[in-house]
């Protein structure tokens, strides 16, 4: 056994769990919005693991949407978008929006990213 070619097999899986991952954290998001089916499903390939951003965001209707493509944005991306206020938004959402990014932050372990230092309150010594 080559033990490089196992190392890049892993890689190879990782890499394919790790976009699989992130496409089901937007994929969930992306549901939450009214008429997903008939304004948002076109933009989104389940099959090619394709997303099409710009359509995305030609369809947002409302504030809680912009706060949910932002979301999306992170999870795909793996940070929130420069100059957003998705996390700070987040609690004032729609409650069907607002519940699938809780859900997809949690399933995706994206939690890590956004809770670190600069969110935490600061504990009582």
């Amino acid at each position: 056994m080559n033990s490089e070619s196992d190392f890049k097999t892993k890689e190879t899986e990782y890499e394919l769990l790790e976009r699989n991952r992130k496409f089901a954290a937007v994929l969930r998001v992306a549901r939450a919005a009214r008429d997903f089916e008939t304004r948002l499903a076109s933009a989104i390939d389940p099959v090619k693991v394709e997303i099409n951003w710009p359509k995305i965001e030609g369809e947002l209707r409302c504030g809680s949407e912009q706060v949910a493509f932002h979301w999306m944005k992170a999870f795909w991306e793996g940070a929130i978008p420069d100059g957003s206020n998705a996390l700070s938004f987040l609690w004032m959402t729609d409650c069907k929006i607002k519940e699938a990014i809780v859900c997809a932050m949690a399933e995706s372990t994206f939690a890590n990213y956004v809770l670190d230092e600069r969110y935490r309150t600061p504990r009582a010594t």
